[in-house]
């Protein structure tokens, strides 16, 4: 009998997951040591500033670029441009359909600074999440993101998502071949 193929993609993914992952922390380990331990906030802020606008355009592999730039040259304890930086960051991965990375970058973003989390960043994370099937966590990302203080829009576009990520959620778990051990 032939492999079923949603199996197979649901291995991938999160195959995928943890090799994005694991390349992710070499990458920060590259970016620390290939820094001035003391950084430059100005060149940070401009590329920062840079990833938002290429953003904006629609230069997704650009942007991620000037972004991983901000943060491999931002001082240690500006966080909060860290934070914006890896979030951006995120979002290009999104855009670019590399959604396993941009889960990574989201919680490196999240762990640098959990206090600062925003509604908005867990509703990309959430909406990354569903796009590599990791449906149960999407809801928890929606959920959070609800509790986090949305526009009510946002807030009804959360409910949505959550709703369709359950019904994909128990499809999924009725697709998983039964094991008796």
């Amino acid at each position: 009998s032939e492999p079923q193929p949603e199996t197979a993609l649901e291995e991938a993914n999160e195959e995928d997951l943890a090799e994005a992952l694991i390349l992710a922390a070499e990458d920060a380990q590259l970016v620390v040591t290939e820094t001035d331990s003391r950084g430059n906030i100005d060149d940070a802020i401009g590329w920062y500033n840079m990833g938002i606008n290429l953003l904006g355009e629609g230069k997704n592999d650009e942007a991620i670029s000037s972004f991983e730039k901000a943060i491999g040259g931002c001082p240690p304890s500006e966080i909060e441009l860290k934070v914006k930086s890896q979030n951006g960051r995120g979002n290009a991965l999104y855009n670019s359909g590399r959604y396993s990375e941009s889960v990574v970058a989201y919680h490196t973003a999240i762990g640098m600074d959990p206090q600062s989390v925003t509604g908005r960043t867990l509703f990309n994370m959430g909406s990354s999440y569903a796009a590599v099937e990791m449906f149960d966590d999407a809801i928890k990302c929606f959920t959070q993101a609800i509790e986090r203080g949305l526009e009510k829009q946002e807030s009804e576009l959360c409910e949505k998502q959550i709703s369709r990520c359950r019904l994909l959620s128990r499809e999924q778990a009725k697709r998983q071949p039964r094991t008796n051990s």
